[in-house]
Order: C-alpha cells, then sequence, then structure tokens
C-alpha cells in the first residue's frame, strides 16, 4: 500500500490519468484499490506499448462525471447579446403598448360620449335645438346637469377655471379623464393622473395659449351641433374646427396643424380618427400614458 502511494508521489501524471478516469463517488479511502488497480494497468501498458498508447487510452476513456458547461467568457458574451437585444427592442414594445392603450381608450370615449347624448336626446329632445355654449359658471353647471353628466357613468367631477373660461373634469372608472369648457371643446386624458392644471393652459409671450401635451397625454374633442359649420347636427367628435373638409392634408396645416411645431395640435385627435383610431406611422408624436 506505501509502496502505491509512493508510486503516485513520484509519477503524478498517473495520478491525474486515475482522478481523470474515476467517478468522484470512488475517489474515497474505502476504494483507493480501484484507483492503484487503474494505475498499475496504465504502468504496464506505458512498459509494453509505450507512452503513447498510454495517452491515447487514456483520452479515449469515457469519463462519465464530466459534465459540459460555460466558461465565464461565454456567459459574459451571451449576457450581452441579450443586454443589447432587449436595448433595442423593449423600448419598440412600451410605445406599441402605449399606443394599444391611447388608441382602445379614444375609441371607447367616442362610443361612452355618443350614447350618452343619443340617451339625453330622448328626454332632452334633438341635439341641434341644445345650447351650443354656456356663458357663465352657473349656465355652464346647469347645462352639464341636465344634457351630459345624467347619462353617464363616472366616478367624479371637478369644476375649475382655465383660459378664461369655466371647466368641469370628469373621472371615469378607467382611470381616464374628460374636461369640457364652455360646453363645446373637451379634452380627453386616457390617463387622468397626467392631468396638471397649472400646465393645462398656458400664454406664451404674445398671449397665445400653449396647450402642452396635446397630443401626447391628452386629446382634443368638440360637441357643437346647434353651431351652422362642420359640427352641425353632428354628434362628439374629435376638433376639426375651420375647416370644411376632414382629411390628412388638411389635418397638418393651419392654426391647430397636428405637427411638432405647432403649439396647440389639436387635430391630432382627428388624424387618428380618419385612420380607423389607429396612431399612423407618420404621427409626430410619441404618445405616453
Amino acid at each position: 500500500q506505501n509502496s502505491k502511494l509512493r508510486f503516485f508521489d513520484k509519477f503524478p501524471f498517473f495520478n491525474f490519468l486515475c482522478n481523470a478516469l474515476m467517478p468522484p463517488e470512488i475517489n474515497n479511502s474505502s476504494k483507493r484499490h480501484v484507483k492503484f488497480s487503474k494505475a498499475f494497468t496504465l504502468a504496464k501498458t506505458l512498459r509494453k506499448t509505450g507512452a503513447k498508447t498510454a495517452l491515447i487510452l487514456a483520452k479515449n476513456t469515457r469519463i462519465p462525471h464530466a459534465k459540459a458547461a460555460f466558461t465565464l467568457a461565454e456567459t459574459l458574451i451571451t449576457l450581452a447579446i441579450i443586454g443589447v437585444v432587449a436595448a433595442m427592442t423593449i423600448p419598440s414594445v412600451l410605445n406599441h403598448y402605449r399606443e394599444q392603450v391611447v388608441e382602445t381608450r379614444l375609441k371607447k370615449i367616442y362610443s361612452v360620449m355618443n350614447q350618452a347624448i343619443s340617451l339625453s336626446e330622448l328626454d332632452n329632445g334633438s341635439k341641434e335645438f341644445w345650447p351650443y355654449t354656456c356663458s357663465n359658471d352657473e349656465e355652464c353647471m346647469e347645462y352639464y346637469e341636465k344634457y351630459i353628466l345624467p347619462y353617464l357613468s363616472a366616478m367624479q367631477k371637478y369644476e375649475f377655471q382655465s383660459y378664461n373660461g369655466y371647466n368641469i373634469a370628469i373621472y371615469f372608472a378607467d382611470g381616464s379623464l374628460l374636461i369640457s369648457k364652455k360646453a363645446y371643446d373637451y379634452f380627453f386624458f386616457p390617463n387622468a393622473q397626467n392631468f396638471d392644471e397649472e400646465k393645462f393652459a398656458q400664454y406664451d409671450e404674445n398671449n397665445a395659449i400653449i396647450r402642452e401635451g396635446q397630443g401626447v397625454i391628452y386629446f382634443m374633442f368638440s360637441f357643437q351641433p346647434s353651431k351652422e359649420n362642420i359640427y352641425y347636427q353632428k354628434g362628439f367628435m374629435p376638433y376639426v374646427t375651420d375647416l370644411d373638409s376632414i382629411n390628412e392634408e388638411n389635418l397638418l396645416k393651419g392654426n391647430y396643424a397636428c405637427t411638432k411645431e405647432n403649439k396647440n395640435p389639436a387635430y391630432c385627435t382627428a388624424l387618428i380618427w380618419i385612420n380607423g383610431w389607429k396612431i399612423p406611422k407618420n404621427y409626430p408624436f410619441k404618445v405616453k400614458v
């Protein structure tokens, strides 16, 4: 036994080969004779056929406990590739999700408001005979209480002053918000949390109104069925004031053009509307929810 141990001390190469050929469970003191037997077998082979044959024998011997594994370098490279792919795809996926939420809720508020108006007509007569607007806070509140609010499943309402006029904010169960100004202009927020009263209507150095976030976090509609213009006898619809016809060319020009340069791009809702409530590929903004 001691001579065999000295053999391994003298020829560490055989110790290495035996360790490689032997499963881990055999590598203990009670089964070392197996290891010694393998060692002397290799020694005899080396003596008879030469070192080259012994090395071939060792190379071709199956190692049952060996397992394939990634190196550290391979793991790091894989993680780097995953990171690059994620950085390229996640923003696109998130943007697509936001667009779907906005499209769905725009279509929904359009339907909900027109259904409410149809129900209101049963009690209050044809909409083209309703008041076109309201002149003061009391009159505006009476208008909403009579023609609009009873026919909506609203969670909460909130009144405030903005841009020299009375406004009412109507909150819905899906987390969206509809703001109406003087009964004819409507501003829809797919996510009510994006509403900031202080930033809702601002003015530039020429005293012109700036609607920050329009076409991005909120979208403009109008309801003027009694006024003899493009809205006459129509229901709740996207804002198209000053237009004679509604098409993409007209929606991309004028005072309310849906462009990045415009400070009040009110036509953006109509641009989505004429595309079947789908945000077009040439839409100038990235929407947010």
